[in-house]
Parts: C-alpha cells; structure tokens; sequence
C-alpha cells in the first residue's frame, strides 16, 4: 500500500491480491446431470453432477488520483475490482466493477462524497449452454442469459460526525441477466432508488 505515511509525497493507493478454496464435495454442475446428459434433456435424471471443491481469484485497486492542494484526503479517488470462479459450478463465472469517487466537491460541503460506478457479472458458458440446451429440447424461445450490468451515481452527505446519509440511482440492463418473468416475458431494464443511513457510535 503505497503512499500511506503522513508526509508521503505521492497519492495513496492500495492493491491487494487474493484466492480461497471451498473444500464441499457438493458442487453441482450448472449444466450436466449425474450420467453426463444436459439437465434440459428429457431423458436427464435432474441431478447435477457434483464436483469436488470451489476456488476463485481476485483483486482489488484503490488509487487517490488527485488531492486537493493544503487537505488531507479531499480529491478524486478510484477503485477496480475483479474476480473469477470456474464456470461449471457456478452460475457467475466473472464479475466486475469500477467506479470515481470526489470527496469536497462542494467547498461548504468538504466531507461529502459524490460518485458514479459501473458493475458487471458474467454468467458462465456452462449455465449459458443450459438455456441452449433447453431451447434445444423444445423451448424454442427460451432465452440464453449473458449478463448483468448496473451503472450507479450516488452523493453520500455528511449529515453529522456521526451519520451519514447516501442516496443513490442504479440503472440495471438486463436484470437477471436476461430472465424470463414468471409470465414468460422478457424482463425489461430496470431504474433501482436506494437511500442508505449510517450512524456511528
């Protein structure tokens, strides 16, 4: 984490690599059942083949990119975060997100934070070749799903030292990565308000 100490000379960042390991032995396939036939197929058992153990990677970057001249943490700021899993046992197999954060942006306000982010989630070829599959075997306008993407803007205001409240809009494409509604129907794009509050004691 570079940057860190009081009189740094450059900006603050912070990287940081990972890995973890699930040791179940009941991880079911996201597309093959037991006997190795498609789920979809009407000769399946319905089982999922189990696999033995999960395992994921990923990283995170925290980077200041700018600082207001005279202030300690006033300035942009940005982050990226990434991560992946095996796709046969999973039904997101990579996401993503990324996003500018300004801290003081309006002079009377230097403890507010204002920031906009976009997020993305892949589902996996396995869980994709299913919907293939189902259509396959009759359901000819089944759709295959690809992914889910959301871009958010939000202002977190510094009501108090010790509350601080977040309002927030999120546009959501493809919810569900493309789901059918209960009704059959293609699920539309989708505007998501959130107020969050924080206190802190």
């Amino acid at each position: 984490m570079p940057n860190q100490g009081k009189d740094a000379r450059g900006l603050p960042g912070a990287y940081r690599i990972g890995a973890w390991y699930h040791t179940s032995s009941r991880f079911g396939d996201q597309r093959f059942d037991n006997n190795g036939l498609s789920l979809a197929d009407p000769q399946s058992t319905g089982i999922p083949l189990n696999h033995t153990g999960d395992s994921g990677v990923y990283g995170v970057i925290d980077q200041m990119l700018y600082r207001v001249p005279g202030s300690d943490d006033q300035g942009l700021s940005g982050f990226v975060r990434a991560g992946g899993v095996p796709q046969d046992r999973n039904l997101i197999n990579f996401y993503a997100d990324g996003g500018l954060v300004y801290k003081g942006l309006i002079s009377l306000r230097p403890n507010d934070k204002v920031g906009v982010a976009a997020a993305y989630a892949r589902v996996g070829d396995n869980a994709r070749g299913l919907d293939a599959d189902t259509g396959f075997f009759g359901n000819f306008f089944f759709p295959v799903r690809s992914g889910e993407t959301m871009i958010e803007m939000m202002y977190q205001a510094q009501m108090a030292p010790w509350w601080t409240l977040q309002p927030e809009v999120q546009y959501i494409i493809r919810p569900g990565a493309g789901v059918l509604n209960s009704d059959g129907s293609l699920r539309p794009n989708a505007w998501v308000i959130v107020v969050r509050s924080a206190l802190s004691f």
